[in-house]
């Protein structure tokens, strides 16, 4: 069913990224129109034009800036979301309407924009999960279109569905807390704050390898660790709802990061460490060298992470060998060289001397 899914187009021509981002902004501005009417703060109808209108604008704003600065397309949720929001509250102060106020109206319209357009990611295949047993599978269509190469044909963990999902929870319950005595910046500080905490689990089944990351931590993961202080800091200054929660939500991802921070150094070949996005593509382009490059069948060729592989793919024959390479780490390997091949595991047979082991695979089960 999720495969059927995978589809660049709805119908012949029309774009699905794009028609769910098209959505995304009409079910957005019913969610503002929706909230502006029932909230129990008074909204003017000019603030909830301009929620509606201004994170649009912004968006595409920092998406042309994003463009001439790096020199490609570059879309990345957190900056865009934030860029929405510093427009909006900087439109609404122009024209003198209540900020905070008008700024919740678009955080949570935001949210529900979000929601569709990670149904688009899904259909093409951007900010796509790792390899898994269960998912969604992409096709060479997809490659095309600038989809990682490397997994066509592999079974990916759907997350974007996942942060849909969550999201639609996030909306939910602002809309809640919209009807119930709140002070203006509430329902921005809870949106983001839910949502950071959201998305802090889901980069941990993340697998698109063109983000920077940081001692472990993915850029979305940063966002949400700094955002989540802010947040505790100004509930405990505007007495906010519930400011214990804002604590803990910052206390528990900084202590999520430390962990992470501190397993992936100490254990560079554990799986954890292993299982991390731009491992898998250097893993995929080392596979891909090895495959390029046999001599008499044999090849021999080494990760930018320091990986050594050798063997002779055809034959199903693969080792591997790196410093601190242990069994559970070669575990999460081998599960990636069956994924990436097409080939299952038969067997994985410790070498000799340490750090190095013998994986044979299986007849190949579908596209390469």
């Amino acid at each position: 069913m999720l495969d059927s899914c995978a589809r660049l187009h709805l119908g012949n021509r029309l774009n699905s990224y794009a028609a769910c981002g098209v959505i995304g902004v009409v079910v957005g501005a019913v969610v503002v129109t929706v909230l502006a009417g029932v909230s129990v703060i008074g909204i003017t109808a000019e603030a909830a034009i301009l929620a509606v209108v201004v994170p649009q604008l912004s968006f595409l704003l920092a998406l042309t800036v994003a463009r001439v600065v790096t020199g490609r397309e570059r879309i990345v949720m957190y900056e865009m979301l934030l860029a929405a929001l510093w427009g909006t509250a900087a439109a609404l102060a122009l024209v003198g309407a209540r900020v905070g106020s008008g700024v919740d109206l678009a955080a949570v319209g935001i949210m529900a924009f979000l929601l569709c357009g990670r149904l688009g990611c899904l259909r093409v295949g951007c900010c796509h999960g790792r390899p898994h047993r269960r998912g969604i599978v992409y096709g060479p269509a997809h490659a095309e279109a600038g989809f990682a190469p490397y997994l066509v044909g592999v079974r990916l963990y759907p997350v974007q569905l996942l942060e849909s999902g969550g999201l639609l929870l996030v909306i939910s319950f602002a809309c809640v807390v919209a009807v119930r005595p709140h002070q203006p910046g509430e329902l921005t500080a809870l949106s983001l704050g839910l949502y950071g905490v959201l998305r802090f689990g889901l980069e941990l089944t993340r697998g698109d390898a063109a983000r920077w990351q940081v001692l472990g931590l993915s850029e979305a993961q940063v966002f949400a660790l700094v955002i989540s202080w802010v947040l505790a800091a100004a509930a405990s200054r505007a007495g906010w709802m519930w400011p214990l929660w804002y604590l803990a939500a910052a206390v528990a991802l900084t202590a999520a990061s430390l962990g992470i921070v501190v397993v992936v150094r100490r254990y560079p070949r554990g799986p954890f460490a292993l299982s991390q996005a731009w491992r898998l593509a250097d893993l995929a382009e080392a596979l891909g060298r090895m495959a390029a490059a046999r001599t008499d069948g044999i090849a021999v060729v080494e990760s930018s992470g320091g990986l050594r592989l050798s063997g002779d793919l055809d034959q199903g024959l693969v080792t591997l060998s790196a410093l601190d390479l242990d069994a559970r780490g070669v575990r999460v390997l081998a599960r990636q060289v069956a994924a990436l091949t097409h080939r299952p595991i038969r067997e994985i047979r410790a070498g000799q001397t340490g750090n190095l082991f013998h994986m044979i695979l299986k007849d190949r089960i579908g596209p390469c």
